[in-house]
């Protein structure tokens, strides 16, 4: 039986047979039960309907009536889910493709081009950004929080850039905290098992008098290395250190203040592999990884249409590995306001200023030239929500500028349409136009290797941006109070995308844009509660790519290489049960399609967690994940040597008191 066929029945009979469980399980907690009809979910359907998110308008808006393909990850959802990263947790959402490369490295993005520097997906969290202007994408390895302090994850497919600036092109991923006043008390969480080594964490939170609160934490974690196809050790096993704090002081009625920072330090393994005629060898690296920020926030509330809030933030990077060391300083400073301009018209306009500068350690492999710069991002926007019927139909219009250091001016605007004919249907359509600037890599950077002859690639300091014009529509149903279904449709035209050049004479590449294509593809989301102890969440995904070349482009590879660094199919079904008012059985089943440009086949995942409460407010739980199979690849990098996931089980304690 061939691989994709092997998959394939494996997911079937592995769906089949988790229906069964689920009949069984559910007739089991009806008896257990003994007809109560307590709801033992922290949210029901219809009120995860109504959950405010800010991501798609940098306002409070209801779920179900927000002109954009969004997905909510709530803190039941990520209780429930057994990951110990965010990255892991992302998995859960349709359309955003998770490929694990190694212990610490992750390759996501929504809506294709897929890398370990996806640099087309924003990642925000609590309003600060944290991709790395070097490559324009998100170290993922350090970007980590007390998972039992997420309020929610906001996750917006298709482009943001019209509030949020460049690189929001395919995605926003927002991750929101709670509120120091929601967290007081004492939390102690602990663990280990067989990938996850060991990891802990702390929180206390406590008031500053009479409307100030206040919290502190520490986690750490020691994971295990991956393995080879061969089953040999990758050498890639990573452990961190992140301690932090947070502080909300509602000073008056209207004003609010948060003030809040961490810090961390880590070390990863790595192992490269450089190859070339004549030429094959690996070298084991490590990577040290340090930094910290804080943010300081100030709102002001004048009414209920009007409020503005100023926002800073410093942030310190630092990463040293054999072929290269960053150190980055990065200040950031957002002021919005939003008010009622006429009567049908709401009105949100920023501000925006960054300053960035990093320090570069060159190596013989890796160089930039200068080795540190300096560079400034201005930036406003203004958007306008138009209810042309009350209650019923809405158009929201706006554009950003920017102005950057190496394309100038660029403009992104967006117009949506939001119809809510009742409370039960909610119809949306969008067209929006997002850029993605280049960064450092493409435009300073020379990156060498050791081949016969020598071969380089060069950055050009004449890009453009790459664009994105996308069009969208959307379609959300409630059919029963508990019965929920998200649709999607999106049709993308990218242009001035970045190919590497080829220049046979001096035996190099130089980054160019003529590389250009569009995407389609749909996003399907299902939530039932099929009762009280029971819920069923699903997401399905389909992605088609087409680029090509100019006809002066020299890279006859690039396009179809592109065209299959992403997955076409992705799902996923997530089962929450309650079996007894102190017994958790949670369930998810992962399908994730064939990637054929690394060689990695279609593969299902299987992950299994029972969590019994033992006392009010102490927790255990023991999670099997990738329980299918002994280990599969998820995906690879250039100059990384392929590494596959290995099947785990961990126990995890948490106390609150």
């Amino acid at each position: 039986m061939t691989t994709e066929k092997s998959s394939v029945f494996k997911f079937g009979f592995t769906l089949i047979l988790l229906i069964l469980c689920g009949v069984c399980a559910r007739a089991f907690a009806e008896e257990a039960r003994s007809g109560g009809e307590e709801d033992f979910f922290d949210m029901s359907i219809e009120e995860l309907m109504d959950v405010e998110v800010i991501t798609v308008s940098r306002s409070e808006d209801a779920l179900f009536r927000t002109p954009a393909a969004i997905t909510v990850l709530t803190s039941e959802d990520i209780r429930r889910s057994g990951h110990q990263s965010i990255p892991e947790l992302l998995r859960m959402v349709p359309g955003v493709h998770v490929a694990r490369i190694d212990s610490n490295k992750w390759a996501i993005t929504a809506r294709g081009f897929n890398g370990l520097y996806a640099e087309k997906l924003l990642v925000l969290i609590d309003g600060r950004t944290v991709y790395t202007p070097l490559y324009s994408g998100v170290y993922w390895d350090v970007q980590d929080v007390m998972l039992e302090d997420i309020e929610r994850i906001e996750v917006v497919k298709g482009p943001g850039g019209t509030l949020w600036g460049a690189n929001a092109v395919n995605g926003i991923i927002n991750i929101i905290t709670r509120k120091a006043a929601d967290t007081q008390g004492t939390l102690v969480s602990g663990g280990m098992g067989t990938e996850e080594k060991g990891f802990s964490s702390f929180r206390h939170g406590g008031k500053l008098g009479e409307n100030a609160y206040y919290r502190v934490y520490a986690k750490y974690f020691n994971r295990d290395e991956a393995i080879y196809s061969d089953r040999s050790p990758a050498a890639d096993s990573t452990d961190a250190l992140r301690e932090g704090f947070r502080i909300d002081w509602d000073k008056s009625e209207r004003d609010h203040f948060t003030l809040q920072g961490d810090f961390y330090k880590g070390h990863s393994g790595l192992r490269t592999r450089m190859t070339s005629p004549g030429v094959n060898y690996q070298t084991d690296d490590n990577s040290d990884v340090r930094g910290w920020n804080i943010l300081t926030r100030w709102t002001r509330k004048y009414s209920d249409t009007s409020d503005m809030s100023l926002q800073f933030y410093y942030d310190r990077t630092e990463r040293y590995a054999v072929n290269l060391g960053e150190s980055r300083d990065t200040f950031d400073i957002d002021f919005q306001h939003r008010f009622q301009l006429l009567d049908g018209h709401n009105l949100i306009w920023g501000l925006g200023y960054r300053h960035t500068g990093d320090n570069t350690d060159n190596t013989y492999t890796v160089a930039f030239n200068p080795s540190n710069r300096n560079e400034e991002l201005f930036s406003g926007f203004v958007q306008d929500e138009i209810t042309i019927v009350d209650d019923l139909l809405k158009l929201i219009v706006g554009t950003k500028v920017e102005k950057n250091d190496y394309t100038g001016y660029e403009f992104q605007p967006s117009a949506r349409l939001l119809w809510t004919p009742d409370e039960r249907n909610t119809l949306w359509a969008s067209f929006t136009r997002a850029v993605s600037t280049p960064s450092r890599a493409y435009t300073h950077m020379t990156n060498k290797f050791n081949s016969i002859p020598p071969m380089q690639f060069i950055g050009s300091s004449n890009l453009k941006s790459q664009e994105v014009k996308s069009y969208e529509v959307g379609y959300r149903v409630k059919p029963k109070d508990n019965l929920f279904f998200d649709f999607s449709l999106f049709y993308n035209e990218y242009d001035h995308l970045y190919a590497q050049e080829n220049n046979p004479t001096a035996f190099s590449t130089i980054f160019d844009n003529k590389m250009y294509g569009e995407t389609y593809g749909t996003e399907i989301a299902a939530h039932w509660q099929v009762n009280e102890s029971w819920k069923l969440a699903g997401g399905y995904s389909f992605l088609k790519m087409q680029m090509h070349t100019e006809n002066s482009s020299t890279n006859t590879t690039i396009a179809s290489r592109t065209e299959r660094e992403s997955p076409c199919n992705m799902f996923h079904l997530n089962s929450q049960l309650n079996l007894q008012d102190n017994l958790e059985f949670n369930t998810t089943l992962y399908y994730v399609d064939s990637v054929p440009h690394w060689d990695t086949p279609s593969y299902t995942r299987l992950d299994m967690g029972l969590t019994w409460h033992i006392r009010k407010n102490m927790d255990f739980s023991i999670i099997g994940q990738n329980l299918l199979d002994r280990s599969h690849p998820e995906s690879g990098e250039d100059g990384v040597i392929a590494t596959e996931i290995q099947r785990a089980v961990l126990a995890r304690v948490t106390w609150e008191f």
